[in-house]
């Protein structure tokens, strides 16, 4: 059909051809409305003559218009035209899986993170209820960003579906070999070759066909006909994994929970696969389990503190000479050049290079623009304005981000409205919402990376999207002869601990360049024709790098903590901020006044007895921040030093305060008890029957151990575990674990609050069958600190810089009062990872800071 290449179709005028299939065909288009190339499938007039394959594509178009995913492909508008239905959908840049799979077998760890991708899109669909069904590696799509798109939902389903039509063509085709198979034979799960309901659990098995072909570049069930690979998925067993590829064993045993001929037998969810994967990736190959929380704090803070505190050191040492790299022409200078106690956001050079310009935040206050001279270190504030700095021009102009706001789920993360001003002293004129960053090009143009709803568009000129991504996107930066617009993505939500890329937009030609190495990159700067950023070494120190347009990088210099580069001049000095962590430990009991409980400083808060006057503290060693070795320690109301308990990764201290629990190091699984006073034994209970652990907790009695994990190859639940030994019980269905990194059973014994698709629902430990429910009246990013003493209602808060309220929510209406109202002297820390004890007697919780200063680096090669 190239007569349709040099028409329209609506408003998209069609410009080349990209492919066809059994499904229509998909042009290259672009979309004058927004300036932008789109892909635009159509079913050719005589196939839309065929009701089938109408039905079939009027069902991919509804389907895809009601998913919204990184890992999914995004469509922006679908129509009818001359007897050409057509679907327009996001221009993918890359190749296929299949592909990639031509190429030979993929590093297990590659694999790992390119199925984790897949299962987070089906994540998606899943939770709207669609099964894709004909998931192979040619409807899976590698952009040149090595981002994963799922393609072609034009066979999917709806969840749980009566036996119908899709059952009887399946089993029909089988019968009579008449016909296609509703999906594709060498990657269709056993319930689907028998025409049996289908869930999400079958698109789970396809993904494990694949991950296994990924692993040895082979089919596990190759066979030379059709029927035989049907029969083979149904009746044979899974082939050894060949040596030679050197996976590791958790990894075959996520194949085997992915492959299970049963669907009971594979993990719940897509969600809970997607973790075992990412957890091995990232370095866990005991067991396909949950992210176990980090050792310096807990997964539930780590997954609120993200962009800019990604790697923060407790405390920043000041530069030595041993630090920098060879090749200095000289010593450099390095000098701080801000004193004030605050959070720095953006800060850049003026044109002449004389001053630096940056925005402090102070307190619970709004964010100041203040001006340094470099000369003399004078201060001045600048503008009048309540804004953060997003950037400066060649003329003086300024790009100011207005009533910024700060993301619950990303403390460090602003979204405002972009304004600028021409001079100082002079209102800002408001330009666009929804802004997170930005950048003036040589000619005095802005660029702006925009955040809609979880949505990442570059812009450039403003209101023209040159990219989207469902990724992070930050620090656009041009190049000085305006010819480059370089920036940072990450494509994983946890940002802590993501790795991100450099990414380089030629703006004549519109390509885009991603630099070869990866890293936890912290800014982003250039410096004649280099790119200079941060990238975070495994010594726990930060390199300053500079890389070519080629992707050549070589080390400028290297020196202890956490810096961040912010601007770089003509002179090639280089702006940069140090930044830290700061936490601390407070406690709020009726009649007191509020108490610092830190430990060293500081710790992570791990809990808080019943009576509410003691906490558990775990600090760890600067060294290593994550790992078994990190300490336990606990703290009273009565004052005092804190008490030593003991070591280990993760923890739960007796409602009495007289045992403390840790989850033992390696397998098999085991806990550890150790009496925090002179009475009882150290011991150890071994928990044989579990793959893995992720938290534990004690029962409100006191008497047995309530636990977060899985059995191997099954997903994670509730159990409980007696002190004397014994297989574990399960409390939960599966699938059912503990919400925000925490087990927070009810004081009475009967209930626990846990976490089922990413939601909190409550749990009925007495009938560990039953469905959980969820809680009436909770808000979205509203977390559970505890229980009211009656047990029939909890404390719910959401994370937020003091005063904060915490409010008591009924269980049974959903209706809601005044608990607590808090505050300290320091209005300005955030509060999170909170703890209340039964009846309100205390809350403690973790207060974070993130105090940061400016310094000045000259004399590099």
């Amino acid at each position: 059909m190239t007569q349709l290449i040099g028409t329209h179709l609506g408003t998209y005028e069609i410009l080349g051809l990209i492919g066809s299939g059994g499904m229509g065909e998909v042009y290259r288009a672009h979309d004058p409305n927004l300036d932008r190339n789109v892909a635009v499938k159509v079913l050719p007039a005589a196939f839309a003559q065929d009701d089938q394959r109408l039905r079939r594509f009027r069902r991919e178009a509804r389907i895809l218009a009601s998913l919204s995913h990184p890992n999914l492909v995004q469509v922006f508008d679908a129509g009818e035209q001359d007897g050409h239905p057509y679907l327009v959908m996001e221009l993918l840049e890359g190749r296929t899986l299949r592909a990639l799979l031509n190429e030979g077998r993929l590093p297990w760890k590659k694999a790992a993170e390119l199925a984790a991708a897949v299962a987070d899109g089906l994540a998606a669909a899943h939770a709207r209820n669609i099964v894709h069904r004909d998931l192979k590696p040619d409807n899976l799509f590698i952009t040149e960003l090595g981002h994963v798109k799922v393609l072609d939902f034009g066979i999917a389903t709806p969840q749980r579906n009566v036996p119908g039509e899709t059952a009887t063509l399946i089993a029909g085709d089988l019968k009579t070999h008449e016909g296609p198979l509703v999906g594709t034979a060498a990657y269709m799960s056993p319930e689907q070759i028998r025409g049996d309901v289908v869930d999400g659990r079958s698109d789970l098995f396809s993904l494990g066909l694949m991950l296994w072909e990924m692993l040895t570049g082979m089919r596990p069930f190759q066979r030379p006909t059709v029927v035989e690979v049907l029969n083979a998925i149904l009746k044979e067993d899974l082939p050894t994994l060949d040596p030679t590829a050197q996976v590791p064993s958790a990894m075959e045993r996520i194949l085997d929970a992915c492959l299970a001929k049963d669907p009971q037998g594979r993990f719940h969810s897509a969600h809970d696969l997607a973790l075992a994967l990412r957890s091995l990736s990232q370095g866990n190959t005991s067991s396909p389990e949950r992210y176990r929380p980090t050792v310096w704090w807990t997964g539930a803070m780590r997954n609120r503190v993200r962009w800019g505190a990604a790697g923060l050191a407790l405390a920043g040492l000041l530069v030595v000479g041993g630090f920098w790299a060879r090749g200095a022409a000289g010593p450099p200078q390095f000098s701080r050049i801000t004193f004030q106690k605050g959070e720095i956001g953006g800060a850049r050079f003026s044109p002449d290079g004389q001053e630096v310009v940056y925005d402090l935040l102070q307190d619970d206050r709004p964010p100041r623009l203040i001006t340094v001279r470099l000369d003399n270190l004078e201060e001045f504030p600048s503008g009048g304005v309540s804004a953060r700095l997003l950037g400066l021009s060649a003329k003086g102009d300024w790009a100011l981000q207005t009533e910024p706001r700060r993301d619950v789920d990303a403390i460090e993360l602003f979204r405002g409205t972009l304004a600028t001003t021409a001079s100082r002293g002079t209102a800002p004129r408001e330009l666009e919402q929804d802004v997170v960053a930005a950048d003036f090009s040589p000619a005095g143009d802005l660029a702006a990376v925009r955040n809609l709803q979880g949505h990442f568009r570059l812009e450039w000129p403003l209101g023209t999207v040159r990219l989207e991504r469902g990724t992070y996107l930050a620090n656009p930066r041009f190049s000085p002869d305006g010819r480059y617009l370089a920036f940072l993505e990450c494509g994983q939500q946890d940002l802590i601990l993501a790795e991100t890329s450099i990414v380089v937009l030629d703006l004549a030609r519109g390509g885009l360049r991603v630099l070869p190495q990866r890293a936890r990159y912290l800014g982003l700067a250039w410096r004649g024709a280099e790119i200079v950023t941060v990238a975070k070494s495994e010594r726990g120190s930060s390199e300053i790098l500079a890389f070519s347009l080629r992707g050549r990088a070589r080390k400028l210099a290297e020196m202890p903590g956490s810096w961040c580069v912010q601007d770089a001049d003509r002179q090639g000095r280089l702006l940069l901020s140090e930044s830290r962590f700061d936490t601390s430990i407070r406690i709020w009991s009726p009649g007191l006044q509020p108490q610092d409980l830190s430990v060293r400083g500081g710790g992570n808060l791990f809990g808080l007895t019943a009576d509410g006057r003691r906490v558990l503290v775990q600090t760890h060693p600067a060294t290593r921040p994550e790992g078994p070795d990190s300490s336990f320690y606990s703290r009273t109301l009565e004052g005092g030093l804190p008490t030593f308990l003991g070591r280990g990764s993760v923890g739960a201290l007796s409602p009495d305060g007289a045992w403390l629990a840790v989850i033992g190091p390696g397998t098999p699984v085991s806990i550890v008890l150790s009496p925090t006073g002179p009475q009882g034994k150290a011991r150890q209970l071994a928990v044989p029957e579990l793959g893995g652990l992720i938290q534990i907790q004690w029962s409100a009695d006191g008497k047995t151990l309530l636990a977060a994990g899985h059995a191997p190859g099954r997903p994670p639940r509730l159990w409980r575990l007696e002190l004397q030994g014994g297989p574990p019980r399960p409390l939960s269905p599966e699938g059912t674990t503990c919400t925000a990194d925490w087990i927070r059973p009810s004081p009475d014994g009967r209930a626990c609050l846990a976490e089922e698709q990413r939601r909190t629902v409550l749990v009925d430990l007495q009938a560990p069958d039953r469905a959980p429910r969820p809680i009436p009246g909770l808000r979205p990013g509203e977390f559970a600190a505890g229980w009211t003493a009656d047990s029939k209602g909890i404390y719910v808060w959401k994370q937020g810089p003091l005063p904060l309220a915490i409010e008591a929510l009924d269980l049974a209406t959903g209706g809601r009062k005044p608990a607590f109202s808090l505050t300290t002297e320091d209005r300005g820390q955030i509060f999170t990872n909170a703890f209340v004890a039964p009846g309100g007697k205390a809350v403690a919780a973790n207060l974070v800071k993130l105090p940061s200063s400016l310094y000045l680096l000259s004399g590099l090669k």
